[in-house]
């Protein structure tokens, strides 16, 4: 069963987009003649859609994070002969089965400073040992997994989460200086010095672009995920 698709450039082109004829989509390479779509400004659902509903073949502009493997939503379709009242029983089913939102108490949110240009880190007042945390986002916004982040002048470090998010391993001092690292991206510095506040957002910017002819892969798994198995169990039934 096809479940997610891997973006690729196989042939990285080494024309500059700067010398392009741009617009709002892309730009004109004059070299090659050929249309190449940006897709740096996308984000992973505006890219599938593109390159599913596209059937000619694409050259693009991508972020580095954007050359991935992309997860396929499921989907359930229903056949033509699935009556009003199948689909009613499959409804109810359903609602049935669900279980009961459970009621979280809402938690005081930490307060978070965006750090672009600025290479200080406000942390709470106090003791002399400060712990570090928060988020590393792109220019867009958008969260970057797998950013490095060391403490300069040791091995001592971690990596950001699946969502961005990261909390350092040891209490650190003020006047220390945080390294945040990942490929294709400009590296930051993050200065500790004493504040209110030890909840962070670093946000970086894009070093590096990658274009060309866009390689699509499909990939397939031998089992169904736990929603997938359990749609074809309900349409079993009718």
């Amino acid at each position: 069963m096809k479940t997610a698709l891997q973006v690729s450039v196989p042939k990285p082109c080494s024309e500059l987009w700067e010398n392009f004829q741009h617009n709002d989509q892309g730009g004109l390479c004059k070299s090659c003649n050929k249309y190449v779509i940006d897709f740096t400004k996308l984000d992973d659902d505006a890219v599938l859609n593109l390159l599913q509903t596209n059937s000619t073949k694409i050259c693009g502009r991508l972020r580095a994070d954007q050359l991935k493997i992309y997860t396929l939503q499921p989907t359930l379709k229903i056949h033509p002969s699935f009556t009003l009242l199948k689909a009613g029983f499959l409804s109810i089913f359903m609602l049935l089965s669900a279980k009961p939102a459970l009621s979280v108490p809402s938690q005081q949110k930490h307060q978070t400073m965006a750090l672009d240009e600025s290479t200080t880190a406000h942390v709470l007042p106090g003791d002399n040992d400060y712990k570090i945390k928060g988020i590393v986002v792109d220019e867009f916004g958008d969260p970057l997994p797998g950013v490095n982040v060391v403490l300069m002048g040791s091995g001592i470090g971690t990596s950001t989460d699946a969502e961005g998010k990261f909390e350092f391993p040891q209490k650190l001092n003020e006047g220390d200086v945080l390294v945040f690292s990942f490929i294709g991206f400009q590296s930051k510095e993050l200065k500790i010095r004493k504040d209110e506040n030890s909840v962070v957002e670093i946000r970086m910017k894009m070093t590096l672009d990658i274009m060309g002819e866009v390689s699509i892969s499909e990939v397939y798994s031998s089992q169904s995920s736990g929603l997938q198995r359990l749609l074809l169990r309900i349409k079993s039934i009718f």
